[in-house]
């Protein structure tokens, strides 16, 4: 029961990047080792 709550109060939180980023400006590129990383840090 927890688990639907707290997914139903994440999925209706209104979510929102610091700064007024958009996602499209934001660099997820990968790269690869013993753990996978970030090129640059959030």
């Amino acid at each position: 029961m927890l688990h639907l709550i707290l997914g139903y109060l994440i999925n209706c939180f209104d979510w929102e990047l610091e700064g007024e980023i958009s996602p499209n400006e934001m660099n997820m590129k990968e790269k690869y080792g013993i753990a996978v990383q970030m090129v640059e840090p959030l």
